[in-house]
């Protein structure tokens, strides 16, 4: 049915333990579903962050265009009973005179979810066909999780070299890579994710 709105499904980060569990508590009193995990969950819709930063889940919610909003939301949805309209608490509707970032990374996540609904891009890195040249598994898996919300096709070591986009490696491996071409694509360190959601 058009109109109906869905309740949101909730992720957490950056909150100290304590916080953490009085935010839950609260939840646990709106409509929603919640995601406890560390890791980025793809249904997430509305990330609570305690501040901007380079987390895997900050980088992948804005990269999927997600809803990023302070704790407030939470707090002052829970005090009403329902939940608020959202816009006045996404990161970047109003600079706080004790912020104690600069405005921009502030406004990365309304920046790109206004970007990717106006483009109706499906996500940040839509179209990229990144091999990702990255030895530990689990730091492999948090880029490939992070990319994924973005939207991207993510590969470890393809077998056709030809319609890759962007390699991304680790920087004691990325000269040496870059140096054997193999992909014949542009070759970047993989910070260069959160270079390209943040700046």
């Amino acid at each position: 049915m058009a109109g109906l709105v869905q309740n949101p499904i909730i992720q957490l980060t950056g909150f100290k333990h304590s916080e953490k569990r009085a935010l839950v508590k609260l939840l646990t009193d709106l409509d929603c579903v919640y995601f406890l995990s560390p890791e980025y969950k793809h249904q997430c819709t509305h990330m609570i962050a305690s501040k901007p930063s380079r987390s895997e889940k900050f980088l992948a919610a804005c990269a999927a265009g997600n809803w990023v909003l302070t704790k407030d939301y939470i707090i002052d949805s829970a005090k009403n009973g329902r939940w608020l309209n959202k816009i006045q608490y996404e990161w970047g509707c109003k600079n706080p005179s004790n912020s104690q970032y600069p405005m921009p990374i502030e406004s990365v996540p309304k920046i790109w979810r206004e970007e990717l609904a106006r483009s109706r891009m499906p996500g940040a890195f839509y179209n990229w066909k990144v091999v990702l040249l990255i030895n530990d598994e689990a730091r492999r898996a948090t880029f490939k999780r992070v990319l994924h919300a973005g939207k991207a096709a993510v590969y470890h070591r393809p077998r056709s070299c030809r319609e890759i986009t962007h390699v991304l490696t680790e920087n004691q491996n990325y000269t040496m890579e870059r140096l054997k071409n193999i992909y014949k694509a542009p070759y970047f360190p993989v910070e260069y994710i959160g270079q390209f959601i943040l700046e």
